[in-house]
């Protein structure tokens, strides 16, 4: 006989909890691998998300920074066209002022030429006719001079006016 012993067979049970533990591993680590991928994904969403904004927030204010740049120049513009306007208007009324006086000296001198009191009469009163039909014209003339010049001075205002409210009801329509 033969004195070896026999070998003793691993208990059944040891198999079963080896899969066990090797499958929740298994599990374990797709879980770990899942979550990572997802929290690197958020990451990237967020740091993704975050570049859009801010590169939104910078063109933001480049469009905004070059209205205002815009809205200074129409200021100039405006500012040119009343200078100008005001120079026109004020050359028109010292031409009216002269030519008015020119007027006067000349109805003076008729006056102290006239040989009788009737002859003064209708001379003051065709003299006063003329100059009321002249200053009805006169002020007429300055009137449509001074609605162009506000007509003017007001168009490159409103262009802008009309600019900026396109550009703030632009993210309402959108």
């Amino acid at each position: 006989m033969s004195t070896a012993k026999p070998k003793k067979a691993a208990p059944a049970a040891a198999a079963p909890v080896g899969a066990a533990v090797a499958a929740g591993q298994k599990a374990l680590d797709s879980a770990v691998k899942a979550g990572t991928e997802g929290v690197e994904k958020a990451f990237a969403m967020t740091e993704e998300g975050m570049e859009k904004a801010c590169s939104a927030a910078v063109q933001s204010f480049d469009d905004w920074k070059a209205l205002g740049q815009e809205n200074v120049e129409a200021m100039i513009t405006a500012g040119t066209v009343f200078s100008d306007g005001a120079e026109k208007l004020g050359a028109e009324l010292v031409s009216y002022s002269r030519d008015s006086l020119k007027s006067n000296v000349s109805m003076t001198k008729a006056l102290i030429g006239c040989r009788n009191l009737m002859e003064m009469v209708e001379l003051q009163t065709s003299y006063a006719k003329d100059s009321f039909d002249s200053l009805v014209a006169e002020s007429r003339k300055l009137t449509d001079m001074g609605l162009a010049v506000a007509n003017d001075m007001a168009a490159p205002l409103n262009a802008c006016a009309s600019k900026a409210a396109k550009k703030m009801l632009q993210p309402l329509a959108a």
